[in-house]
Formats: C-alpha cells, sequence, structure tokens
C-alpha cells in the first residue's frame, strides 16, 4: 500500500476537502477531540452494507493509519484528523442513522430518526448517505428544515439519484425545489454519487448505442426490437424515459415496458412477453432485490435477447455464485465498483487495491456506495490547512463549490453550480487522463460510468475500449495510440442467442457514431469499425491472421476470444473450426 498523504481520491473525493466538528465530552485517549459523519442509509438492505462499509473503512485509516502502512497526518505524525489552527487531533466517531426503508419504507420513522441524532449529536455537521427517493426526500426536507434553524447539517447523497434531489435542471417543472430554484434552502445539500438520473440514462442510452445496437443490428435488424423493464421507483422514470422518448435517434423499437415490484419473486410473465415481442434487446434498470431475481430466471430461462442496464445486487464479484452463474453474459452500467484501475494513479488506494482492502476486510467485493462513503469521508481529511475544523457549514459549502479534483478513481471532479457533479452524460470519454481538455463543462473526461459484463464468472470491461483520434484531432498526442485499456474486453452475446457470435465478428459495414467533440470526424470512434454479417468468412479470417502473434488494436477486440488482448492459435483455430458457418 502506497505510503503518501492523500492526493487524488476516489470519484467522490472530490467534495470533502473540508469538513468541520467539534468535541464531545469523551474522546479516546490518543485523541484531542472528536468528529462526527452520521451514515444515513436503509439498514437491512444492500445499498447501507456500502455505506457502512467503505465509511468505517474511511474512519480505520484517518484514526490508525499505522495499521495500513501509512503516516500519520500532522506534524505529530498520528492517526486522527489534524487541525493546525489548534494543534489538536480529532477522532472520526460514525453515527448511524436507519432510513427506515426496510421491509416497507416508512419515511415518518426516517425523519423520526434523523432529527434525534441531530439532537442527540450537536457537533455532528455531516450526513452521508440516502438511497430511497420516496424516504430520502422528507429526510431532505427535515434536514433543511432543521439547518434553517441550526445552521446544519450539510448532507452529501451517496445512493438516490434522483435529479430533484439536487438540481432537476432549468427547464423541468417538478413540485419539489432543489438548490437552483432556492439556494438558500438547499445549498447544504450535495451529491457524491450515483450521477443524477436523468444522467444515468443518458450514459446508458449512449453507451447502448456505441457498442451493443449496432452489433445486434447487423445480426436481427433495424430498428433492434428492445423491452424496457425496471423497477416501479421514482427514481427509474427517467431512466427510461430516455430510451423511450429517443429510440428512433438509437435505433431501437420499443416493444414492450414492464414495470414490476422491486421485490418481485416471479417474473415468468414478463419474460413471456419479452418473448412474445421478439425483442433481442433487453434494458432492465433495478437497484433492489427483484433484480437478481430476474437476471437468475433469464437465464435459467436462456431467453433469446441480450439484458443491458442497472442491476445494483450484480455489481458483487459474489453474485454470481449466488444465482448459480445465471448472470452469464449480463451487462450492467457502473459508475464504480469493478476491479478495474481507470485511474492507477489515485492515492492512497486505487481501484484494485481498494477492492482488495474490502475483499480482505468485509470478505465480499465493495458495491457503488461502498466507494462513494469511503471517498467522502476519507476525504473529511485532505485538504491542507484543515481550516474548515473551526468555521461554520455555510464556509464548507463555500469551499465544496470550489474545490475539484483532477485526479479522482474515475476522472476530473468537479461541483456543478447547483451541487450536482460534473458527468461525461453521453459517455463519450474513452481513456484518462483528460489531458488537453480543460474545459470540464463539455464532461469530455469528467465523471462518467464503465460498462461490464459477467464473462466466466468475472466482471470484465467491455466499454471503455480506448481509441485512436482522427487526423487533425485536438485530443492530446500521446493518446494516438491504438493499443486497448489493458482491462478491456470484447463484449459477448450469449450463443443461444447467436451461435456464432464468438468467430462472426468481421463484415464490410460500418456503424457511423456520434463525433467527439474534440473532432470532427463523425465515425470510427466507439463501438465497431465492422460488424457481423451472418457467416464466418474470409473477413474473420483475415483480421485474426492479419494480427497474428500481436496485440490486437481496441477496435477489433472483437477478434481476441480468449480474452488475453493478444491474437493467438487459440483464436485463429476458433475461427477455423467454424469456418463458412452461417445462421
Amino acid at each position: 500500500m502506497k505510503k503518501k498523504l492523500i492526493s487524488g481520491i476516489i470519484v467522490t473525493m472530490f467534495l470533502v476537502t473540508m469538513v468541520t466538528f467539534a468535541f464531545p465530552v469523551r474522546v479516546s485517549a490518543q485523541f484531542d477531540g472528536q468528529v462526527k459523519v452520521g451514515i444515513i442509509g436503509p439498514k437491512g438492505w444492500i445499498q447501507w452494507d456500502g455505506m457502512k462499509e467503505g465509511a468505517e473503512l474511511a474512519r480505520d485509516m484517518i484514526n490508525h493509519p499505522e495499521t495500513f502502512g501509512m503516516p500519520g497526518w500532522g506534524p505529530r505524525t498520528q492517526g486522527g484528523m489534524y487541525n493546525p489552527y489548534d494543534d489538536k487531533y480529532y477522532e472520526v466517531v460514525l453515527v448511524e442513522i436507519d432510513e427506515h426503508a426496510v421491509p416497507v419504507p416508512d419515511p415518518t420513522s426516517a425523519v423520526a430518526d434523523l432529527l434525534k441524532a441531530l439532537d442527540t449529536h450537536p457537533t455532528m455537521l455531516i450526513l452521508v448517505g440516502g438511497f430511497r427517493t420516496d424516504v430520502v426526500l422528507p429526510m431532505r426536507e427535515a434536514a433543511m428544515d432543521y439547518a434553517a434553524v441550526h445552521g446544519r447539517p450539510i448532507w452529501i447523497i451517496c445512493g438516490a439519484s434522483e435529479d430533484f434531489l439536487i438540481d432537476d435542471g432549468p427547464e423541468k417543472d417538478n413540485p419539489y425545489d432543489d438548490v437552483r430554484e432556492n439556494y438558500e434552502r438547499y445549498k447544504y445539500v450535495f451529491r457524491a454519487n450515483p450521477m443524477n438520473s436523468s444522467w444515468l440514462g443518458f450514459q446508458l442510452f449512449y453507451m447502448c448505442a456505441q457498442l451493443q445496437t449496432p452489433k445486434l443490428s447487423a445480426l436481427f435488424g433495424s430498428p433492434l426490437p428492445t423491452y424496457l423493464i425496471g423497477e416501479d421507483f421514482t427514481w427509474v422514470d427517467p431512466v427510461l424515459k430516455q430510451f423511450e422518448e429517443n429510440a428512433p435517434l438509437l435505433g431501437l423499437d420499443i416493444v414492450g415496458v414492464g414495470r414490476p415490484s422491486a421485490i418481485e419473486t416471479d417474473f415468468g410473465p414478463f419474460l413471456d412477453a419479452v418473448e412474445g415481442s421478439g425483442a433481442k434487446l433487453i434494458v432492465h434498470v433495478f437497484s433492489a432485490v427483484a433484480g437478481a431475481t430476474f437476471i437468475k430466471q433469464w437465464g435459467e430461462r436462456k431467453i433469446k435477447a441480450v439484458p443491458i442496464g442497472i442491476n445494483v445486487e450484480s455489481q458483487m464479484q459474489e453474485f454470481y455464485a449466488a444465482i448459480g452463474g445465471k448472470c452469464e453474459y449480463e451487462t450492467i452500467m457502473s459508475g464504480m465498483g469493478t476491479k478495474t484501475n481507470i485511474v492507477p494513479e489515485a492515492e492512497p488506494l486505487n481501484a484494485v487495491e481498494f477492492w482488495d482492502t474490502c475483499e480482505a476486510r468485509f470478505g465480499h467485493s465493495p458495491i457503488y456506495t461502498s466507494w462513494g462513503s469511503f471517498g467522502i469521508v476519507l476525504g473529511l481529511n485532505t485538504s491542507a490547512p484543515n481550516s474548515w475544523i473551526t468555521n461554520s457549514c455555510d464556509y464548507i459549502v463555500t469551499l465544496f463549490e470550489q474545490w475539484y479534483n483532477p485526479n479522482s478513481m474515475t476522472g476530473f471532479f468537479k461541483y456543478t453550480t447547483y451541487h450536482d457533479l460534473y458527468c461525461d452524460s453521453y459517455a463519450l470519454t474513452p481513456i484518462w487522463p483528460p489531458a488537453g481538455w480543460p474545459d470540464i463543462t463539455t464532461g469530455i473526461g469528467t465523471i462518467r460510468a464503465h460498462l461490464p459484463q459477467w464473462q466466466a464468472g468475472a466482471l470484465e470491461v467491455v466499454w471503455p475500449r480506448g481509441y485512436k483520434p482522427a487526423p487533425g484531432s485536438e485530443a492530446p498526442d500521446y493518446l494516438e495510440d491504438s493499443t486497448p485499456l489493458p482491462f478491456a474486453r470484447k463484449w459477448k452475446i450469449p450463443p443461444w442467442v447467436y451461435s456464432l457470435a464468438e468467430t462472426d465478428f468481421a463484415g464490410p459495414e460500418r456503424w457511423p457514431s456520434p463525433p467527439m467533440i474534440v473532432d470532427s470526424t463523425p465515425i470510427g470512434f466507439f463501438g465497431y469499425f465492422t460488424l457481423p454479417n451472418g457467416v464466418v468468412d474470409g473477413a474473420d479470417m483475415a483480421v485474426v491472421t492479419g494480427l497474428w502473434q500481436q496485440t490486437c488494436a481496441w477496435n477489433v477486440l472483437e477478434a481476441d476470444m480468449d480474452g488475453n488482448q493478444f491474437i493467438d492459435i487459440d483464436d485463429v483455430a476458433r475461427v477455423a473450426l467454424d469456418w463458412l458457418k452461417s445462421r
């Protein structure tokens, strides 16, 4: 583990370069005082486990850095949060606050628990978490009522994605106010992760357009028959709305929409509807336990339609074994949560180190709320000097609004004017760091999701892939390289959907795709330069033999069938065995 003070921290370490707390009565012997952080979540759900575990890991790294092979935090180099203004060390203490969303949402109890915690801990200035919008919304209102009187707390949402919790944009007529519409009331609310529902929809929409749609359309025609299914939660509405409203732009034909309960146990009728509709693509959106049931029953029946979407349960490495591998070939969107070093230099832990540390400590891999809460709590200790320890929440808000991190775990982080995070909402940034793209308002180089797929029991990233800029590109010179990203893998179609999916990867067509902001060339950056044409023929053989004993370029990862990013005898043999087979 790296022995450096924290510099560029995971996706959400961005915002919390500064937060303040005063001292309670009782303090551990080696500390002079305490700072308290409230962790809000639905106890009993996987999202709560992630919030709590990520925060606990960060707390211990601050309080006991020696156990992680790290130096301390001040001139005495001991554990704790150091304040140079009073030359004291503060112990980080977590306060658990139940969101009362299990087994069913109970906003009344949730609000009561929140207010009790704020009264019990008068020095607690920061809250982290919040997952269910139908509970988070009334809790947000109660927290802001409290802040209007007491000047605290600041709530950094980590889990809830509904736009209007932070900012629903200038044109949306939502009945609830937000930071944009009533800054003075809502200035204490920020979002750490995930990105808002609209941006989640955009990213899923465009990544689908750049990867899955062209390949499936080449096989099954355009517009591609597509079935949408998402749990009956409000955050899902804008995600599915993106697909329904923009289906023609994506080359999709929406042939059905299903909205099951978040605790549905029988997806038979929905899967019957998928088969009856003739869909070849399924866009699925789940954050709760029904997602596991859906994909398990999809795999058991071997439905002849490819699933891609959001499934929180499926982010866990242990998920594969838990459902007997029935999620094989499922593709999910993950803003974070895969063992993927987008920014290998991130400190004090990069993605792989964080993943391994969580597995060793908690016995399982982290989910997205783990990454968020870890980054937030650990980020409390990153400012130098720690002037926030002796300042008000109004001062902290000003610091949050001005802060940025060019080297966070998944991209350039900065808050928007209205306290959401800048995102590459069209998923157009294929590689980091974003040198040469200084205007973060374009989205290029900022936070955006990636797509992993379950392949042989492991989550393998199939987007981003890497790219080579066109002549005249404004992209930096060092990106003039067609070598794929080290974690990039071929996106695979289930063999029961298309039997020649492995070896029929090259055809005569090109798929036009949106231009990058730094480029004027309208094709060739994303997805596939060539597409399957229904037969394993000379085009397929020409690719593998032309790349014999070479590292394949990012745009022909399809030819790398054993996933080692090197064209060898295994790849050539597979094509040869299927030679002249057709669908």
